[in-house]
């Protein structure tokens, strides 16, 4: 893949690369080698250095265990969307409780 993307996926992508391997309790080497790639090419997919091609992506999801819409950073349920959802709601209302006060304060 072309690494001109959009920022914001490609840092979602290297986070989440990085959480699924370290829940796995798996080193560098450990998944590239499950994934069948250098260790090299996937210390750069981890920094953002590049991106992997879909193949790649393919072997990845495959060695960690996930599907691919999981790899990638997608929820893998509406559940799990509903649940982000919430979470995020209730640290806006919190957040806007603390600014309400703040401004008391002030």
């Amino acid at each position: 893949m072309d690494n001109s993307g959009n920022k914001n996926y490609d840092e979602l992508f290297c986070k989440n690369l990085i959480r699924l391997r370290k829940e796995r309790n798996l080193r560098q080497l450990d998944l590239a080698a499950d994934a069948d790639i250098s260790k090299s090419s996937y210390r750069n997919y981890e920094l953002g250095v590049f991106s992997p091609t879909v193949p790649i992506l393919r072997r990845l999801a495959k060695a960690l265990k996930v599907d691919f819409n999981e790899l990638l950073g997608g929820y893998t349920s509406n559940r799990e969307v509903h649940e982000k959802i919430t979470e995020i709601k209730s640290d806006v209302v919190m957040l806007l409780i603390k600014i309400k006060e703040e401004q008391k304060d002030g």
